[in-house]
């Protein structure tokens, strides 16, 4: 996609206009692949190039109670060690979510309401 769309540019209230956002999900018990992640980007894309959004809004769903692993949040601690790496990561155009950005109120109905 970054070949077709080249580096990202912002309009005057800041919106993206054109290029790519890199969105990560933190899993739970998922650093080191949340960390690998970051690696990837930073040798992949120079500072100007790419956003990177560092998501922490996993929120488990039916049936994940028979996966220990996916039967929860992310800690404050995955949350805070995430961060952290992303801020000395060297990525300079990214940006994260609160902790408290998961929960069942933030997930849609997946049953059409509101598309017209």
């Amino acid at each position: 996609m970054f070949r077709q769309t080249g580096p990202y540019e912002l309009d005057e209230d800041g919106c993206i206009r054109k290029g790519v956002v890199l969105r990560h999900l933190v899993m739970p018990g998922g650093l080191e692949n949340t960390f690998r992640v970051m690696d990837w980007v930073t040798e992949t894309f120079r500072p100007g190039e790419v956003l990177f959004s560092l998501m922490s809004q996993f929120t488990p769903q039916g049936g994940a109670d028979r996966y220990p692993e996916l039967g929860r949040h992310i800690t404050q601690e995955e949350h805070r060690r995430a961060v952290d790496y992303l801020m000395a990561s060297g990525i300079e155009d990214g940006f994260y979510q609160d902790p408290d950005s998961s929960g069942e109120d933030a997930i849609p109905a997946f049953d059409l309401t509101g598309v017209n």
